[in-house]
């Protein structure tokens, strides 16, 4: 018991980016769980998903909780954009008690106007990858669209950071790469790292997928759940296609 309170309090950092008593205590939490998932699902995680969860979540911790980030990071909305660029709003979401993920998203025209939303179940991944599959996913509905620029808005501030960054290609070569290919194509685009409560939409329509557990599946009406939480504008039918599965 001494043991676990001295790591508990250890104030050490790990690579300077997350304290050793966060990713401890987060791995600690995460074995636990991981016997439950055994014991009740007869499904287990690795020691390496285990370690590299942990220690993702200590690092957004870290992040998020660092005494100067709100005044290096606040948030500046972006209200008005040029005509014709499309505004693509998306998230990622994981259940904690099975590491099942989703990710989804809604687009929408620069003035608002409601265009499609999706979603997808991923299975068994990080929520980094989750909010990457968004952004991916998003890209990839409207190549075959008309419009002049995009503008991608996430509360993710770490895949913000690392989509900016194109040096950081290495922490998730494989979608990292895929997404900043399908930008070279898309002409202007930005990224923007908005506050959770403006999400709220797209959060509503990745959590859903939790249930469904289909692959991408888009849609051409506003789901209910998010029209609820959403004053969403007129429904535009450029973009707007059928409800389809994608396998």
């Amino acid at each position: 018991m001494n043991g676990y309170k001295s790591n508990l309090h250890n104030s050490s950092s790990i690579f300077g980016e997350v304290s050793w008593s966060s990713l401890f205590g987060l791995l600690i939490w995460r074995i636990w769980k991981n016997q439950n998932l055994f014991l009740f699902q007869r499904a287990t995680w690795s020691a390496h998903e285990i370690i590299k969860v942990s220690y993702t979540w200590a690092k957004q911790f870290a992040t998020f909780h660092r005494k100067d980030l709100t005044k290096q990071q606040e948030p500046r909305l972006i209200t008005l954009m040029p005509d014709r660029w499309i505004q693509l709003c998306n998230d990622g979401a994981v259940k904690v008690d099975s590491g099942y993920a989703t990710a989804g998203g809604i687009l929408r025209h620069g003035n608002g106007e409601w265009i499609m939303e999706f979603n997808r179940y991923l299975g068994a991944c990080l929520i980094f990858d989750a909010e990457l599959w968004g952004i991916l996913d998003e890209l990839t509905l409207i190549q075959d669209s008309s419009f002049a620029g995009v503008i991608i808005q996430m509360d993710s501030l770490e895949v913000v950071k690392v989509i900016q960054d194109t040096s950081s290609m290495a922490l998730n070569s494989a979608l990292i790469r895929r997404i900043h290919h399908l930008l070279a194509k898309l002409g202007p685009w930005a990224i923007q790292h908005i506050p959770k409560e403006f999400n709220k939409s797209a959060d509503c329509i990745t959590k859903l997928a939790l249930d469904t557990r289909q692959s991408l599946k888009v849609f051409k009406e506003i789901m209910r759940d998010v029209l609820a939480i959403s004053p969403v504008v007129a429904v535009s039918g450029n973009l707007a296609q059928e409800n389809f599965d994608v396998i």
